[in-house]
């Protein structure tokens, strides 16, 4: 999860290395591109901060975080401060705290030298997916789960258990993510193309979280570049917080293991 985070921060600064919106009359070198989800699986909440530069002044993938800012998070009762992580430039962190049901948090990152940025998330309500399912004779498997209220949409991350090649010369078995998926309803079919390989399996992992707003249109959003000559194209100006690119969004998480 933590390797996941590191790399869907990577590729959305190369996302937002271009001009912000026409019309915004911000300098974009006094902003801060924001990634951050409240999450239930982990003890330590993550929040990354990068800067924005123009693509053509790219040089050192090193000096892309952004350092000395003052994160603090509230839930309009207490205030939480998160700590910068020393081994990584732009990674700040929150340790021990679980966001709770159906409340309200909003962020606040300021920094001596660019803007200060705000944001805000419900965290979706706690509640059990009770999650059924059928394999179908083709060996698609048919999901259904129960609604998640404040859930703007799901997010499901599928896993097939397979040997892999380590040191050279030795094999072990581990989880591998093949696909994320995204939904807004509570039914999906995971065709089995998702989950096994070379046409075999003996179990798949399924990681279904709901999501709220801020992070399903993150997940949805058209991120398209042309891999030929890696030119960005139109739309990279993603962002559901102010003052900044990015988004802070929250997700509720739980997994099950299906056995062939």
């Amino acid at each position: 999860m933590k390797l996941s985070f590191i790399v869907s921060f990577i590729l959305f600064f190369v996302y937002s290395c271009i001009q912000p919106p026409e019309g915004n009359i911000y300098n974009p070198e006094k902003m801060i591109s924001i990634y951050g989800v409240l999450s239930n699986q982990k003890d330590i909440q993550y929040l990354f901060l990068s800067k924005i530069l123009n693509k053509n002044s790219i040089k050192y993938v090193d000096d892309l975080g952004v350092t000395g800012a003052e994160v603090i998070l509230t839930d309009q009762i207490t205030d939480y401060s998160f700590s910068e992580n020393d081994s990584l430039p732009g990674r700040y962190e929150l340790i021990n705290f679980k966001p709770v049901t159906g409340k309200e948090y909003k962020i606040k990152i300021q920094h001596q030298d660019f803007l200060t940025i705000t944001a805000s998330t419900i965290y979706p309500v706690v509640s059990d997916f009770e999650v059924k399912y059928i394999i179908d004779e083709d060996e698609n498997i048919r999901l259904e789960w129960r609604h998640i209220g404040q859930t703007a949409g799901y997010k499901l991350d599928i896993y097939e258990w397979r040997k892999i090649m380590i040191n050279w010369n030795e094999e072990v078995w581990k989880w591998i993510l093949t696909t994320t998926q995204t939904t807004q309803n509570n039914i999906f079919m995971v065709k089995k193309e998702y989950y096994q390989y070379e046409g075999n399996w003996t179990k798949v992992k399924i990681v279904i979280s709901a999501v709220d707003q801020n992070y399903y249109q993150y997940l949805t959003f058209d991120f398209y570049y042309d891999p030929l000559d890696f030119k960005l194209q139109a739309p990279a100006n993603f962002s559901t917080v102010e003052n900044g690119l990015g988004f802070f969004g929250s997700a509720y998480s739980d997994s099950l293991i299906i056995h062939k």
